[in-house]
């Protein structure tokens, strides 16, 4: 993982973006970009660590294999986070627009949900596909290896404090207001398409 799509950077200017740019060079450089050459590493030592020795207690292999998960939904989350910073010019499109008023009420119910996930959560905010129902989810994470299986996400918030102190200080509100007024819709949009077709897929194997 970490590469295609979800890992392409953009190009943020600080006045387009609700972090300035140091704060988000720190935060990709040495959270993202770590990670991802992290994970390189430990898929590289797991083809030389082999399974002969294999234990619930310790292992080599039991090591390296949980911290592949944790950095490949680290990898997965930030790609997200990074490429839903927007600068409020755009808007979710009818499909998407429709699906939040569906599942959540109203776009501002949704709002108001997510926005108590970010304040509450100690790592990640996330909205996602449920693929195995088609519907649009909230989820909460504490942590890298915490989430929901069979969920395709579509806008996260990185709510550790590395994401927002240099910036924000301790004020989490505003942080996560300001990530709310300028979410990029495009690539939500986008999100939701590819997540829509995997689901339509499953769902017409499922049936046959």
């Amino acid at each position: 993982m970490g590469e295609g799509i979800l890992s392409e950077r953009k190009q943020i200017r600080p006045e387009d973006s609700i972090i300035t740019s140091e704060q988000y060079e720190h935060h990709y450089t040495s959270y993202y970009k770590s990670h991802q050459h992290k994970l390189r590493e430990i898929k590289a030592r797991l083809l030389k660590a082999g399974t002969s020795y294999s234990d619930s207690i310790f292992s080599l292999f039991r090591v390296l294999k949980g911290e592949e998960g944790w950095l490949r939904n680290s990898v997965i989350l930030h790609s997200t986070y990074f490429n839903s910073l927007g600068n409020g010019k755009n808007r979710p499109s009818p499909q998407l627009f429709n699906m939040l008023i569906r599942d959540f009420g109203s776009l501002e119910e949704w709002v108001e949900e997510f926005s108590a996930m970010g304040i509450s959560a100690r790592g990640w905010a996330v909205l996602g596909l449920d693929l195995l129902e088609g519907k649009l989810i909230n989820c909460l994470c504490d942590e890298h290896a915490e989430g929901h299986w069979m969920i395709y996400p579509i806008i996260a918030l990185d709510v550790f404090e590395h994401a927002y102190q240099q910036d924000y200080g301790s004020n989490i509100k505003s942080y996560v207001k300001h990530f709310l007024n300028n979410i990029d819709w495009t690539f939500a949009n986008v999100g939701l398409e590819t997540a829509q077709e995997m689901y339509n897929v499953l769902r017409t194997k499922n049936n046959s």
